[in-house]
């Protein structure tokens, strides 16, 4: 029953943990004595959930011992990328490793560290090949190598411990933000951008802005998420510069189990939403979909996390973001992902390459020092 553990749609309002626990001990009861009006139910909310949100984003089929397949249907297409999500990869990756631990194991990921060798392409699956590096009494550790055409697109390795009592403990302190429930969440703006004259005219950028909401609306995208320190403009074609750092809230769309890897696995997927863009912000760049003038490439290069604790990815998680350095065709990008109540639970760094479009000419030489950003 793997589908219908992570695909259970919450009611409107109600995504409070009493009321998910309660919606999973009715469920459990039908399950463990599941019957024909069971079985309906699950046909009922698996076809609902794929009407709703497309095809699931993480689920993998074991093919073979340590062989995983993540079948073309559900893979995910950014608006302007030239790729798979990067997150969708990351996250799928870890799934498999997962996957691989000793049966009735308590072993976590607490960290991974991954390349992205090549862009995943969207009309073909994805093969996950998970070796089994280590398995010691503390700490196991996988290899994962993800090909298309016999090819290797990405690779990783994850590390998985146990939960352990901390002799020694400190953590970054949550910055301030509004409540979620404040906020408009993005199909809100998505809305707000279609009813907005300046995307009603027959110019070229209205025309964009019309084409990229039907894409967002159409791409049934797995996360709920609420800017906190700002609401871009995406219809401003000429932005000011803004500081590399930006608040958004994030959670799944969907609740997901009690497996607390498969919510690192859920996080893993949100952490690369918009991270690597938040470079672009001191450049006049909001939205890379919109700012193709601007800009010829924006991709990943590597993607690391660090899981400090245990977390619910289903639940409201704010993801700070920064970039401390852009230079030599390349920008880093750092994040740290707090829980509700201010608990630093995750910590995340990536490079990509950003490149505008050369016009053919002859480059000036690199500036001797680079401009320093205030906040």
């Amino acid at each position: 029953w793997p589908v219908l553990r992570f695909s259970v749609p919450c009611a409107a309002g109600a995504r409070s943990t009493d009321r998910m626990l309660r919606r999973r001990e009715k469920l459990g009861a039908l399950l463990r004595k599941p019957s024909a009006a069971t079985f309906a139910l699950c046909r009922f909310v698996h076809r609902i959930r794929e009407e709703a949100f497309g095809p699931s984003r993480l689920d993998l089929q074991e093919i073979d011992k340590g062989l995983f397949l993540a079948q073309k249907e559900q893979l995910l297409l950014p608006i302007g990328g030239r790729g798979v999500f990067g997150g969708q990869v990351a996250g799928q990756a870890l799934h498999a490793a997962a996957r691989t631990l000793p049966e009735g194991t308590k072993h976590q990921v607490h960290s991974m560290h991954s390349y992205f060798l090549k862009p995943g392409l969207p009309t073909m699956p994805i093969l996950y090949d998970v070796k089994e590096t280590s398995d010691g009494r503390t700490f196991s550790t996988r290899t994962v190598e993800a090909r298309q055409n016999g090819t290797i697109m990405y690779t990783m390795q994850a590390s998985f411990q146990p939960p352990e009592v901390s002799d020694f403990e400190h953590s970054k302190p949550m910055p301030d933000a509004p409540a979620p429930e404040t906020l408009p969440s993005a199909d809100e703006r998505v809305q707000e951008l279609l009813n907005d004259s300046r995307a009603q005219g027959d110019d070229e950028r209205s025309q964009a802005v019309r084409s990229i909401v039907k894409a967002f609306i159409e791409l049934k995208y797995p996360i709920e998420v609420k800017y906190a320190t700002y609401q871009p403009d995406y219809l401003d074609e000429d932005p000011e510069p803004m500081e590399p750092r930006r608040l958004i809230w994030m959670r799944t769309r969907l609740p997901l189990g009690d497996d607390p890897n498969m919510h690192r696995v859920a996080a893993t997927f949100f952490s690369d939403h918009a991270l690597l863009a938040t470079a672009l912000l001191p450049h006049r760049i909001q939205f890379p979909g919109l700012s193709m003038e601007k800009l010829k490439i924006l991709a990943s290069l590597d993607h690391s996390m660090w899981f400090h604790c245990s977390f619910r990815a289903d639940e409201w998680m704010l993801y700070e973001m920064e970039s401390p350095r852009a230079t030599g065709g390349r920008a880093l990008s750092m994040g740290h992902i707090y829980t509700r109540d201010g608990t630093l639970a995750v910590s995340v760094a990536q490079e990509g390459v950003a490149r505008k479009p050369r016009s053919g000419k002859k480059q000036d030489g690199l500036p001797i020092t680079p401009p320093i950003l205030k906040p």
